[in-house]
């Protein structure tokens, strides 16, 4: 056969081969240079550490499949109902985020982070000392302490570009997660609680949520100072998913 009577479409295979060859070729040179691991090792053992990880833009939602709270009330910067104040993150329900949220439902690092608090060892208020303290947040803002308090089991992360990450209204924390530990953008830390409201002293199960809040490197919480209609639009902006 001669070569000027070769199907065009064999040209077209053989380019495409090549590429795909050319292309695995330097995927598996780059993979041997920046990580150390052969080529060849099972994908089950390239676990790559935190600082190797490629860097992600944007935040990702602290549970998967989430979107924004459709009511402006589980919004930073909207007023509390029932204490002085005003809410300082995002509170995803069942019901305002797009997916089911149940007690024990998994959460995950928004982005790469290092723990700097970790509330394993969590003690719930009595329910005496919780509806006192109600009544005393009703009446005025509470302080950083008893907001603490109120918050329930937590876990805080710091990100490379120094913003806080807070996770509150914890169940359990992963036992593994200690503090200074290492964290990658997707990896599930937590699970979905009602600690630190009227269901989680009460030792229910009801009124699973997350409250997550963000701080700025400046001090602020995310949102701070702006319309909840701006607040919406710069949320929309920051996540990115998953």
């Amino acid at each position: 056969m001669r070569l000027g009577r070769i199907p065009p479409g064999w040209y077209l295979l053989f380019l495409i081969s090549l590429y795909a060859i050319v292309v695995t070729f330097l995927w598996r040179s780059n993979l041997v240079n920046n990580t150390g691991l052969m080529a060849d090792s099972p994908a089950s053992a390239i676990i790559l550490p935190v600082d190797k990880l490629e860097p992600k833009q944007g935040m990702w939602f602290p549970i998967p499949g989430v979107h924004l709270p459709e009511r402006d009330y589980y919004l930073p910067g909207s007023l509390r109902n029932y204490r002085s104040g005003v809410n300082q993150g995002f509170d995803f329900y069942a019901d305002t985020a797009g997916i089911p949220i149940v007690f024990g439902t998994p959460v995950i690092a928004s982005q790469d982070a290092v723990v700097i608090r970790v509330d394993h060892n969590f003690q719930e208020a009595s329910e005496e000392d919780w509806l006192t303290l109600m009544n005393e947040v009703s009446k005025r803002e509470a302080s950083e302490q008893e907001l603490n308090i109120l918050r329930g089991r937590q876990i805080w992360l710091r990100t490379k570009d120094g913003r806080i990450l807070r996770y509150a209204h914890l169940s359990k924390i992963d036992e593994d997660i200690q503090l200074e530990s290492e964290v990658y953008q997707g990896q599930v830390i937590a699970y979905v609680g009602n600690s630190g409201t009227d269901d989680g002293v009460k030792a229910t199960t009801r009124g699973a949520r997350l409250h997550f809040e963000i701080w700025e490197p400046s001090g602020s919480f995310f949102g701070q100072g702006y319309a909840l209609d701006e607040i919406r639009a710069m949320a929309s902006a920051l996540f990115v998913g998953p």
